[in-house]
């Protein structure tokens, strides 16, 4: 089932997952995306991006990163923007 059919069943869904398109913007246009994404934090909203724009990363105060390892294998860690 999509994140979009499950809001107003027997639970919500407080999570917003951006999977890019940040890259197609303009510097303009990136702004006000990262303060419309920040206000909706400062509100209490969870919002995930999905990002390789180092804009938005720079943005990002906490990470989850995923590192390939050989086989196919992931190391995931979460760390603080720029460590």
């Amino acid at each position: 089932m999509a994140l979009s059919g499950l809001d107003g069943h027997e639970f919500s869904v407080d999570t917003l997952f951006i999977d890019e398109g940040f890259g197609d913007l303009d510097a303009d246009a990136l702004n006000i995306a990262i303060t419309a994404l920040e206000t909706l934090h400062e509100r209490g909203r969870k919002v995930g991006v999905i990002t390789h724009v180092a804009a938005m990363i720079e943005s990002i105060p906490v990470q989850i990163k995923v590192d390939k390892l050989g086989a196919g294998s992931p190391k995931v860690r979460v760390q603080a923007a720029g460590g």
